[in-house]
C-alpha cells in the first residue's frame, strides 16, 4: 500500500528533516483519503439500499391497487352477465308468444353467435320443453 511506502521512505530520514515531514503529512492525506471512500461507499450503498426499499414499497402498493381495480373489474364483469341473463331471460317471454319455435331457436343461435351465450346462459334460455341450442 502507498502509505505503507512512504512511512518506509521517509523513516530513514533525520527526524526533523521537512522531507521527513512532508511525506508523514502525504501518509496521513493519502489515509484520510482512503478512509473517506470507504465511507463513501459505504454512503452510496445506503442510499441505494433505501431507494430499493422505497421501490419495494411503491411496486407492493402498486399491486395492491391492481388487486383491488381486478376484483372491482370481476365483480362488473359479474354483475353485466347476470345482467344479461336477465335480459336474455326477459328478450325469450317476451317472443315465446309471438314467434314459432323454430324462430326462438334461430334468434338463440343469433345470439350464441355474437358470443352473448355461454354456458349458463344456454340453459336458462331454453324453455322447458325446449333443449338448448349447441
Amino acid at each position: 500500500m502507498i502509505v505503507y511506502n512512504i512511512l518506509d521512505s521517509v523513516s530513514s530520514l533525520p527526524s526533523h528533516s521537512p522531507d521527513r515531514l512532508r511525506g508523514l503529512e502525504i501518509a496521513e492525506v493519502c489515509t484520510i483519503i482512503q478512509v473517506r471512500s470507504i465511507m463513501l461507499r459505504e454512503l452510496v450503498l445506503t442510499i441505494q439500499i433505501k431507494q430499493t426499499l422505497l421501490n419495494v414499497v411503491d411496486a407492493h402498493k402498486q399491486a395492491r391497487i391492481s388487486a383491488a381495480k381486478a376484483k372491482k373489474h370481476a365483480r362488473h364483469a359479474e354483475l353485466n352477465a347476470e345482467r344479461a341473463t336477465v335480459e336474455l331471460e326477459r328478450m325469450q317471454k317476451l317472443c315465446e308468444p309471438v314467434f314459432d319455435h323454430e324462430t326462438m331457436q334461430a334468434i338463440k343461435e343469433l345470439v350464441k353467435c355474437v358470443g352473448a351465450l355461454g354456458g349458463e346462459e344456454q340453459s336458462s334460455l331454453s324453455s322447458g320443453a325446449a333443449t338448448p341450442v349447441q
